[in-house]
């Protein structure tokens, strides 16, 4: 990858006006990681945007630049360097061209994703996308600063689990302990992802578990995410960010579900494994993607008729 690393920054040294991006419907590591490298680049001199299609959930409003961050319908602007993070596929940024002119960097960590643009710096082994960017951002002429830091921690952190999933490897372990020492505390950042929930979360987390749903024999657990609940608790969809979590941690449970209604009618459906279910093989055979662990698709098929096929899926490959 050493060539990449010396590509990559030629390219930022050539480049006048550079955009950030990522997936829609943004979570903690995806954000994390435009914030860093936006810092990077500013220490560089750069002209930096970062642009997402979805709006910024309030969570996330607590780390440092987070301000920096703008939702767009289209992208405006004569761009000549876009890094796209976290994105295993380009159409995951959303429904917006990204300027033809410009050289597109790819920085993400996604098992089965497809490589883009003129750099693939990809690496499914990596904890998180925020620990590649530490990875690249260590080699340039910047300093790592405290903010940088607590946004590197915030990806690694979240896209772990909190150093409980199975990519909480030795090396993620260890770049979280240096981060500790250039500043970062670890129960400010634990308080605000999880201990500042708006009570819309935890009213809407009611209605979903009120519905939970226990199959094959209790190996499978799922819940539900419709409109009217949303429009009942007057939640936001990115609260149930974490929502999973809970069907995941039944004894028993090998396989969780979780079926997010969205406007159209359609399902965004997440999918999380314990121990020996590869859910991105099974996210694959859907038409998604992700990680052996952590994977999701989407769907126009009602959550009866995908649970049968989910049930069928893990029987035949368990």
């Amino acid at each position: 990858m050493t060539n990449q690393y010396n590509e990559i920054i030629q390219r930022v040294n050539c480049a006048k006006r550079i955009l950030i991006t990522s997936h829609i419907n943004p979570d903690g590591d995806s954000i994390s990681s435009q914030l860093c490298l936006y810092e990077a680049l500013i220490q560089l001199g750069k002209q930096v945007d970062i642009l997402n299609q979805s709006i910024l959930p309030d969570t996330y409003r607590f780390l440092p630049f987070a301000k920096v961050i703008k939702q767009a319908d289209t992208i405006c602007g004569n761009y000549d360097l876009v890094f796209v993070l976290d994105c295993g596929e380009l159409e995951r940024v959303g429904t917006w061209d990204i300027p033809p002119e410009a050289v597109i960097i790819k920085i993400d960590h996604h098992y089965q994703g497809k490589a883009f643009g003129a750099i693939n710096f990809s690496d499914d082994k990596a904890s998180s996308t925020a620990q590649l960017v530490y990875d690249l951002i260590s080699r340039w002429p910047v300093k790592l600063t405290t903010g940088m830091a607590t946004n590197i921690y915030v990806g690694i952190y979240t896209d772990t689990g909190g150093f409980r999933y199975h990519n909480a490897s030795a090396e993620s372990l260890n770049l979280a302990s240096k981060l500790v020492k250039l500043g970062v505390q670890p129960h400010y950042v634990a308080s605000k992802l999880y201990e500042m929930l708006p009570l819309s979360t935890i009213s809407l987390l009611n209605l979903a578990l009120s519905g939970l749903e226990l199959i094959s024999e209790g190996s499978i657990a799922s819940i539900v995410i419709s409109q009217k609940m949303l429009a009942q608790t007057k939640a936001n969809p990115w609260e149930t960010e974490n929502f999973i979590n809970f069907p995941k941690s039944i004894k028993g449970v090998e396989v969780a579900l979780l079926f997010q209604e969205k406007d159209d009618g359609t399902y965004k459906v997440s999918l999380r494994s314990k121990e020996k279910t590869n859910v991105a093989e099974l996210a694959k055979y859907l038409g998604g993607g992700g990680h052996y662990h952590a994977a999701g698709f989407k769907s126009n098929e009602q959550p009866d008729d995908i649970k049968n096929k989910i049930t069928n899926w893990v029987t035949k490959n368990s």
